[in-house]
């Protein structure tokens, strides 16, 4: 089964795609009979906005990255980074953000980085850092951060 389209959602309710896109940002420039006619037509169509399309339009993922650098055998053996995980999702889940974990213990060809710095999260939260990790700061200069923890010295030392 395919997914709706916004195209195919504006034809069923009998409008414009772009009446369709104001309903679904929660405009209030639609009447009253438009409004119906674009919610029944999302219903019966099992319409769910793309996500990408929107992001791209929005310049925003709705996606925050938990960058973590341990390797994997710390971060699922700890409980530390249980409970880290439980209370970062219970603060995003009255939200639209998603939550992208990133065990980054070893970033050959600065994959993750690259991720992030290309716009692939709209801000990060950094657990566990060390005062090795020079891509935290190529990170920071991308994007918002918040810091979990400190490393044993400041950096640069």
């Amino acid at each position: 089964m395919t997914r709706a389209t916004i195209e195919e959602v504006a034809a069923t309710a009998g409008v414009s795609r772009s009446t369709v896109s104001r309903v679904v940002n929660g405009s209030t420039a639609v009447s009253p009979e438009a409004l119906a006619a674009v919610q029944a037509a999302i219903a019966e169509l099992s319409y769910v906005p793309n996500r990408a399309a929107r992001s791209l339009a929005s310049r925003q993922t709705h996606a925050i990255a938990l960058i973590v650098p341990e390797d994997t055998t710390r971060f699922f053996g700890d409980p530390f980074f249980a409970s880290i995980v439980a209370g970062i999702t219970g603060a995003l889940r009255g939200s639209d953000y998603l939550l992208n974990l990133l065990i980054a213990s070893d970033d050959p060809g600065d994959k993750m980085t690259s991720f992030v710095r290309n716009g692939g999260v709209d801000g990060a939260l950094i657990v566990s850092h060390h005062t090795s990790d020079a891509f935290i700061d190529r990170i920071a200069d991308a994007v918002p951060v918040v810091w979990g923890g400190r490393p044993l010295r400041p950096r640069g030392e």
